[in-house]
């Protein structure tokens, strides 16, 4: 790269050491899986109940228009003056599978905890009996009306350029052990996220034992840039050809979301507030093309259950990548979909299939104890056995 495209490049896509020494990261020495220690960055994101503001509670309504539960919504303040919004989907009793884990889901990039994200905590929720935790990006709370949220800019441009993957992953589990305490949830949790919820999972691992969290099962959906965005002379004819099929991904997404009648439940999924889309352009956006995501492969215990969902024309997934990052990991499985594109992780289709890998590990789970192998998973990972899956809401069994 000539040397005057460097101060762009690393502003546009910074290193990951770069980004864990602007956030204040110190490298701690962990043991990852059975005997294997790694060097990770421990960030300052402990927060104590009067950081933490209770919102109204709502009901979760499904896919179905049903009343399934009530969400309890928060608005938490970490040390560094970062604020992030996350919800507990609670389900009524009736709808709760009696399954000892929870899903965590963290969100995709410019989406709040609203709308889309909203949608599918609930389908999740109504599809499998699991309560579901929601942990949304830096900068997701309206902390005052419209238009003071502007007085606060330049205070959160600033917050801003401390973002990286690793300390959301390490807030996002801090926070949800946080809602585990106060809920009365298992330490047990399913996590899945799609894009940058996706891109996470797999550096939540470390975090996960520092706040006593136990990660039973991945399942995400496309997640992107497993190394630093135009390290390569390809990247840029690839960013090219992969906004052209968006462009047209994006069309047939929302023509199939209407014909699911989903259109309604997706509104809120735009931010309007002017200090999250500002945070995550000045610091998610960076952190997520910094290569930091191939990265946390490395954090990843050998025997971790994995499963990321990849489609074909979603260009700077790089499967092949995935795949040499993941060679020592016998129980990740990678699937690339023969069409879709990035924009596709939102359909209904995508989401169901997701749901059925979920209560399948469930089974695995309880049938062998946690003490499965790669061919224990391997029924697991062929769902769904058909292109459109159909999914009923969750029925407890009878007693």
């Amino acid at each position: 790269m000539p040397n005057l495209l460097k101060p762009v490049h690393n502003l546009v896509a910074p290193s990951p050491e770069t980004l864990w020494a602007r956030g204040g990261g110190m490298m701690r020495t962990v043991e990852i899986g059975n005997g294997r220690h790694i060097d990770v960055p421990f960030f300052d994101v402990g927060f104590e109940d009067k950081d933490v503001t209770e919102l109204k509670p709502g009901r979760i309504i499904d896919h179905n228009v049903e009343d399934i539960g009530e969400y309890y919504g928060l608005r938490i303040q970490t040390p560094d003056g970062i604020d992030r919004a996350a919800r507990y989907y609670r389900l009524d009793d009736e709808r709760r599978s009696d399954s000892d884990m929870y899903i965590h889901i963290d969100t995709a990039w410019m989406t709040p905890i609203t709308g889309h994200n909203d949608y599918v905590a609930s389908r999740l929720a109504s599809l499998t009996g699991l309560d579901v935790v929601v942990v949304g990006a830096e900068h997701s709370t309206n902390k005052h009306p419209y238009p003071w949220e502007l007085l606060r800019l330049g205070k959160t441009a600033m917050n801003a350029t401390g973002i990286s993957l690793a300390k959301s992953a390490q807030s996002s589990q801090a926070i949800s052990a946080y809602i585990r305490g106060k809920y009365g949830l298992s330490s047990n949790m399913i996590t899945t996220g799609e894009s940058r919820g996706s891109m996470l999972a797999p550096a939540q691992y470390p975090y996960a034992n520092e706040y006593e969290n136990n990660i039973l099962y991945s399942d995400t959906t496309a997640p992107c840039v497993p190394e630093r965005l135009f390290t390569n002379k390809e990247d840029s004819l690839r960013l090219a050809a992969w906004l052209g099929y968006e462009a047209v991904g994006g069309l047939i997404l929302g023509a199939e979301i209407l014909g699911q009648q989903a259109m309604k439940r997706r509104l809120g999924t735009v931010a309007l507030n002017p200090n999250f889309i500002t945070s995550n352009l000045i610091g998610v956006g960076p952190a997520l093309f910094s290569g930091e995501f191939g990265v946390f492969a490395e954090w990843v215990p050998e025997d971790a259950a994995m499963f990321y969902s990849t489609f074909k024309n979603d260009l700077f997934t790089k499967p092949d990548v995935l795949k040499r990052l993941y060679a020592e990991h016998p129980n990740v499985y990678i699937r690339t979909h023969r069409s879709g594109t990035h924009a596709t992780l939102a359909n209904d289709h995508v989401i169901d299939a997701k749901a059925m890998r979920i209560n399948a590990f469930g089974d695995l789970y309880i049938a062998k104890n946690n003490d499965y192998t790669r061919d224990d998973l391997a029924p697991v990972y062929a769902l769904p056995g058909r292109r459109k899956p159909t999914l009923q809401p969750f029925k407890k069994a009878a007693a």
